[in-house]
């Protein structure tokens, strides 16, 4: 068999892409699949979920990921954790009103250094001054910006060039995000 390499970050999704793998393998022992060691092996490589743990930028590092719930806050974290263990992190987050605001923000925010609030375009985004109110005891620089694009940009242009900006909370806010900020920085582009 090839080597075998994944695109997608985090051990997570070292361990799915694993399990992906041994179930193929199995339902081909069996003769319930047809699939060569080069297809499997191409799948894996190809294999990208755009929002989780998605690069869009590299100086600064910009990383989106949809982490609407603990689950996936805590995995964000562990990644963070265990890739930037000596770098400034900052964040741009917006969330809805149905998932455990208190959870993510608890699990993530203490990691950051800025923490930029916005909202989601979805009827049930969380106000980012609210948001912003639930994280003041963590005594970190705190924004809160109504308007998405004034949050992608502000946050973009507050984080250096060695430091992390991570786009969360929402995967309605991420999708957004990225195409606010992928406009910006063509703008960058074009303007220099």
């Amino acid at each position: 068999m090839p080597q075998l390499t994944i695109r997608m970050m985090g051990s997570h999704q070292t361990n799915n892409a694993s399990l992906a793998l041994l179930t193929m393998l199995a339902l081909r022992h069996h003769g319930l699949l047809e699939i060569s060691d080069e297809a499997l092996a191409s799948g894996l490589q190809q294999s990208f979920w755009a929002g989780r743990l998605e690069v869009l930028h590299q100086s600064p590092l910009v990383i989106i990921d949809g982490a609407h719930n603990l689950q996936g806050a805590q995995i964000l974290q562990q990644f963070l954790v265990d890739h930037f263990p000596d770098r400034k992190i900052h964040f741009l987050m917006g969330m809805l009103n149905n998932k455990d605001i208190s959870g993510v923000l608890n699990t993530l925010m203490p990691l950051g250094q800025k923490l930029f609030f916005t909202r989601a375009n979805n009827p049930k985004a969380v106000n980012p001054e609210t948001l912003a109110e639930q994280v003041q005891l963590f005594g970190k620089e705190i924004y809160a910006i109504d308007s998405m694009a004034e949050a992608v940009e502000t946050a973009l242009m507050q984080t250096a060039a060695d430091e992390v900006l991570v786009i969360t909370g929402s995967l309605y806010l991420v999708g957004d995000a990225k195409t606010i900020l992928l406009q910006f920085l063509d703008q960058q582009r074009e303007a220099s």
